[in-house]
């Protein structure tokens, strides 16, 4: 664990090593702290912007456009239609992006700055494009007439 000094008294103490800002008092001088890792600020003083953040009304970047972290439904839509290729458990991963994707495509149609609704419009498609071909697949094995089946 890093050890860090107080701004105020000089104390040193160990804190977590974390990426994240965390909550600290000085032990002997009460301080409100701010700690990360071996970095320490006053409570008071403003945090720095993290480098994820984004000012208000910022053009949205190349990665923002192409995976729409702010709707997560269209996300899993998109993936679980790409996943359902898999046998045996295809049908089930289609039903699955198929209701993500309804959520997908309401919640990108009620916020529209979030995006998403490409992601869900083909997580739909590939939904019941698997879901069709599944079920054709068991129909096609179930009645099919096997030289391995008796007479």
């Amino acid at each position: 664990m890093p050890t860090v000094k107080c701004p105020t008294c000089e104390w040193e103490f160990e804190t977590p090593d974390t990426n994240v800002w965390l909550d600290r008092k000085c032990p002997s001088c009460r301080e409100e702290l701010l700690v990360r890792g071996s970095e320490v600020r006053l409570g008071q003083e403003p945090l720095p912007p993290s480098p994820m953040s984004r000012p208000p009304g910022a053009e949205l970047g190349f990665l923002e456009h192409t995976v729409p972290v702010g709707n997560p439904a269209a996300l899993w839509s998109y993936y679980l239609g790409l996943f359902a290729v898999i046998p045996c458990v295809g049908i089930f991963l289609s039903v699955a992006a198929l209701h993500f994707g309804k959520k997908g495509l309401e919640f990108a149609n009620q916020h529209p700055e979030k995006l998403g609704k490409g992601h869900a419009v083909v997580g739909i498609f590939f939904a019941i494009f698997w879901i069709a071909l599944w079920v054709a697949i068991f129909f096609a094995v179930a009645f099919s007439s096997s030289p391995f089946v008796g007479p």
